[in-house]
């Protein structure tokens, strides 16, 4: 697998996801029940999406503790994000949660910036070279 040797401006990228997809995915799957009805969203959408956010938060987090970073798993990571964004977007359309639930949803499209910085730093990003082998 092709890793890379991030830049700083993805290493940034990256810890600014964390930063602002952690709060998000606890209060969403600790406060689900609490959320849905203020919201007018459903309470299974709100946590099980808050459970999937978690762990993307700690592969993000495992992510940034290496020094090479995989490309296969990067990639992935950007268009998730702008996938993540277009659903919640879907959702504001369909759901017609009004404005609380509207602007809750508002808060999911920030992985479309997210996105566009990590792409941006991954172009900046060198390949890495390969480890020595010990013989």
């Amino acid at each position: 697998m092709t890793s890379i040797q991030p830049s700083l401006l993805l290493i940034a990228a990256l810890w600014l996801d964390v930063v602002g997809s952690a709060p998000v995915a606890l209060a969403q799957a600790i406060g689900s029940d609490r959320l849905a009805p203020l919201l007018n969203l459903p309470q299974p959408l709100l946590f099980q999406t808050g459970l999937v956010m978690l762990a993307y938060v700690a592969t993000l987090s495992w992510l940034l503790r290496q020094t090479r970073m995989p490309l296969g798993l990067l990639r992935p990571i950007i268009v998730g994000n702008v996938a993540w964004s277009l659903v919640a977007l879907a959702l504001m359309l369909t759901l017609s949660p009004g404005l609380p639930g509207s602007l809750f949803l508002g808060v999911h499209l920030a992985p479309a910036l997210f996105a566009l910085l990590q792409q941006m730093g991954l172009a900046q990003s060198g390949v890495a070279q390969p480890a020595l082998r010990a013989r």
